[in-house]
């Protein structure tokens, strides 16, 4: 990206693929309806979805759109995460995301600073990923995902689990 910002002076677009649907049909609780696109206009869906059991499993997903002039949704940015949560401590025990769509070169290289998160508790996501993934080691798009984490606490009340989740750092 910034190559292509050196050597001609301006910030190409990445256009992505054609975006499909990410409400599944067996799940009406997955997302909630939104209307279609009007074009030149972007939007960000994230969803963070955890499950009981030994260990929180955590799963989530992020995903920036923009719809062209002709009214197709394409992908600008799109990451995938599984992560898992010991349910006494509230700590993280791993922590992996997945590359979909990115629009350059560097961008897949910032999954592996998920790593980052293991060992950490819940309520230090923010401070984690604000120390540790900076520049190549991070990537905006993936660093917002993981902020998005700190859901996890709330989201795991809601299953009955009380998380030690006091933060600080890991």
């Amino acid at each position: 990206m910034m190559r292509a910002i050196r050597s001609t002076g301006l910030l190409p677009v990445p256009v992505g693929p054609v975006a499909p649907d990410p409400e599944p049909p067996d799940d009406p609780w997955a997302w909630h309806a939104l209307p279609a696109l009007r074009p030149g206009s972007m939007r960000r869906r994230r969803a963070v979805d955890v499950a009981a059991g030994p260990e929180l499993i955590v799963r989530a997903t992020f995903r920036d759109s923009h719809t062209s002039d002709d009214g197709t949704e394409r992908i600008l940015h799109e990451y995938t995460l599984e992560a898992a949560v010991d349910s006494f401590s509230g700590v993280f025990t791993r922590c992996t995301a997945t590359p979909a769509v990115l629009p350059w070169p560097e961008c897949p290289s910032a999954a592996a600073g998920t790593a980052e998160l293991v060992g950490a508790p819940v309520g230090a996501v923010d401070a984690v990923v604000r120390r540790e993934l900076k520049g190549l080691r991070g990537c905006t798009h993936l660093n917002d995902l993981l902020r998005s984490l700190s859901a996890v606490v709330p989201l795991a009340r809601l299953l009955g689990l009380e998380l030690d989740h006091r933060g600080g750092e890991p």
